[in-house]
């Protein structure tokens, strides 16, 4: 279930990501699915911290440090099998 959720946002940033997304041909939407997403993110890793016993501000950066370093590293995979499968097309 969605509910609607206050945030303060900078407003050059949403503006160049919005711009950047009709540029791509994204949907509006993109920008809400994105910070949920981050959200979810941001939840596994306060659990870990808190499940570790440590909670502070130090331990919570190195495991989205981890969590980041995981994303590029699925991001930099799906472009490669973009890239094989659009030379398997080709």
């Amino acid at each position: 279930m969605k509910k609607r959720y206050m945030f303060t946002l900078t407003k050059g940033t949403v503006e160049e990501f919005q711009a950047l997304c009709k540029e791509a041909g994204l949907p509006p939407s993109t920008l809400s699915r994105e910070v949920d997403r981050f959200v979810k993110e941001m939840l596994v890793v306060v659990k870990k911290a808190r499940a570790q016993g440590s909670f502070t501000v130090r331990d919570m950066i190195y495991m989205m440090a981890d969590q980041v370093e995981l994303a590029l590293e699925e991001g930099a995979a799906n472009d490669k099998k973009r890239k094989e499968e659009s030379a398997e097309r080709s």
